[in-house]
């Protein structure tokens, strides 16, 4: 501990760092946000997840996806075994959505800490030849881990290439986040190079 904070209490500590807080321009600002783990927050949540699934523009959501890569197309040479997707959390139903239609250039996605509905999504049978690696904590309270074994089991089941990666901690990245985004990237990498589309 300096000399400076010595001997003074927690409050005037607490009072002398705000100060210093102030001259650097600095304001305190309270936050208040949702509650994650109360049950009205994931009723809430379920009931937006199946609003945007039924969309009337869904389709229209999924087209834009495909436009973008299109356009990429048309910019730089791309390796068509190679067009991945990533989403974690509420990004996850989408790349579940995209990877499984059934026209679609995608080969493969990389989906972290989400929720896996397959009633929201194209046929699980488009899985067939797609990779998928799947990051989830065993310890995750706002995407429970059975979405991540439901995603491996019918995603393998209907001959997909599937990797669970699980890691500690909870919702959110944790740990080495980039060791870990790099990992599942190499793992895509390889598992669709072999593929002939």
């Amino acid at each position: 501990m300096s000399g400076s904070s010595a001997g003074k209490s927690s409050r005037e500590r607490v009072r002398a760092h705000r100060q210093a807080l102030r001259a650097h321009g600095l304001r305190p600002l309270q936050i208040w946000v949702p509650n994650v783990r109360a049950s009205s927050f994931k009723a809430e949540a379920h009931r937006q997840s199946l609003a945007v699934a039924r969309s009337r523009h869904a389709e229209v959501d999924q087209e834009f996806i495909e436009a973008i890569i299109a356009d990429v197309r048309t910019r730089a040479k791309v390796d068509p075994r190679r067009i991945l997707l990533m989403g974690w959390s509420s990004g996850g139903p989408p790349c579940y959505a995209a990877a499984l239609r059934d026209q679609t250039p995608v080969t493969g996605a990389f989906i972290a800490m989400s929720v896996f509905k397959p009633q929201q999504v194209p046929a699980i049978a488009n899985a067939r030849g797609r990779a998928f690696y799947l990051l989830q904590s065993p310890d995750d309270r706002v995407t429970p881990f059975r979405f991540a074994i439901e995603a491996e089991k019918s995603l393998n089941t209907a001959g997909a290439k599937v990797q669970l990666q699980r890691y500690n901690g909870g919702h959110g990245w944790q740990g080495d986040v980039w060791k870990m985004i790099g990992d599942g990237i190499q793992w895509l990498e390889k598992s669709v190079a072999a593929v002939d589309f």
